[in-house]
């Protein structure tokens, strides 16, 4: 019994170390069921929409996107800026494709919305601690033969503080419980990735509306004087 105990409290702490000496993967946006796919959104629907059919583009340098946290565990947003972005620009233009390659867009296509992460997007905070999140979205919104139109860089940012049970069982069983705490922070990371598309949907039919849909303003005729 005794030597059972020992070899169990071995491993145990075995796990511990070898969790702290890679970097943990986690995942952003969770799968959502093909079922609920034309139901849930987070976006606000606008029912003013672009009368425009609009092509998402992102590289695959922001694809694949990773931010970082103190070399401990590194966040996929790359990953959910792809699908949450075809989603929230549904809620702004007349139908959303998305273009895989930049030299094959289809002729219907009339903008092409291009999107990545600022270079200043960063995740500060403690494995099992408080997380504070930076992230910005640079975007810019081309023409079919990719002259830009508009451009802006949006903003989310939010922040958590793992406690109690939680952080607990995170230290004693990282296997069980630092996969609940990853779950959180990429709910966390995702809600700011939602919030940034929905201040670019107010931008691209606020200040950006006129130069995106290229409405040009008429000179004004010279004033006459007496």
């Amino acid at each position: 019994m005794i030597r059972r105990s020992v070899k169990i409290v071995f491993v145990m702490f075995a796990a511990i170390i070898l969790h702290g000496c890679f970097v943990n993967m986690v995942k952003v946006k969770q799968d959502t069921p093909e079922s609920e796919l034309l139901t849930i959104s987070p976006f606000t629907d606008h029912p003013d929409k672009l009368p425009l059919v609009a092509g998402l583009f992102i590289p695959k340098t922001a694809r694949e996107y990773l931010i970082y946290a103190n070399k401990v565990y590194a966040l996929k947003v790359g990953e959910a800026l792809e699908a949450d972005a075809f989603d929230a620009l549904k809620k702004v233009f007349r139908a959303v494709s998305v273009i895989k390659n930049k030299t094959i867009v289809k002729p219907e296509i009339e903008r092409i919305i291009k999107l990545g992460f600022s270079p200043v997007s960063k995740i500060e905070g403690e494995r099992f601690g408080k997380m504070t999140v930076d992230l910005q979205i640079e975007y810019e919104v081309c023409d079919n033969h990719w002259n830009s139109l508009w451009k802006g860089t949006v903003n989310g940012g939010s922040q958590e503080v793992q406690r109690g049970e939680a952080v607990a069982a995170a230290i004693l069983f990282p296997a069980l419980g630092a996969a609940g705490l990853d779950a959180a922070r990429g709910e966390l990371v995702n809600k700011c990735i939602i919030s940034a598309l929905e201040d670019m949907n107010d931008q691209i039919l606020g200040i950006g509306k006129k130069a995106i849909l290229n409405i040009k303003e008429k000179p004004q005729p010279p004033l006459r004087t007496p």
